[in-house]
């Protein structure tokens, strides 16, 4: 006679599981079938959302920076979607994998034929991409916090306290 009562969160979750299994069989397909169309296409899809979590980011700290009631409403939301960083950084490694369908400079025999490769090839080669990739991401993260913990000390509660609209010491502020 008692029904189960039926979660719609737990539902949801469990539709979100079955769409994001079928994209992965589709990816899949696609790397397969045609694999310079699917890492173009990753390479899109990733930079998108990555703007999302770095758009994110900067409001959050504009917010934090200058405080106010304006971003109260938003900051959640900026701060969700900035917590989706340590994820971009996993979801940026089968970039690696797509180098020689994404970019030109990875064939050696278009390097020896293009004058403009040529003059670039200190710049433009794998171990380098790799590094100011991997260096960039890391800097990504450190600066959205996602690899500490919160502060407990004076500081980090003083740095929290919404800044109050006037200069801290306004004797050096000529106003002309």
């Amino acid at each position: 006679m008692n029904e189960p009562e039926h979660d719609p969160v737990q539902n949801a979750q469990r539709w979100a599981f079955i769409i994001g299994v079928i994209a992965l069989i589709a990816c899949a397909i696609g790397w397969v079938t045609e694999p310079a169309q699917f890492f173009l296409s990753y390479l899109a899809a990733f930079l998108i959302w990555l703007g999302v979590a770095l758009g994110s980011l900067s409001w959050a700290m504009i917010h934090y920076l200058t405080g106010g009631r304006w971003g109260y409403a938003v900051r959640r939301f900026f701060e969700a979607a900035m917590s989706t960083l340590p994820l971009l950084l996993l979801l940026f490694v089968p970039v690696f994998f797509g180098l020689s369908y994404l970019y030109p400079w990875t064939h050696a025999a278009e390097r020896v034929s293009d004058e403009v490769l040529r003059h670039r090839q200190a710049y433009m080669n794998m171990p380098g991409f790799v590094d100011r990739a991997g260096s960039s991401v890391d800097k990504m993260v450190r600066r959205a916090g996602c690899d500490s913990q919160p502060r407990t000390d004076e500081k980090a509660k003083e740095a929290q306290r919404p800044w109050s609209g006037r200069i801290p010491d306004q004797r050096y502020v000529r106003i002309r």
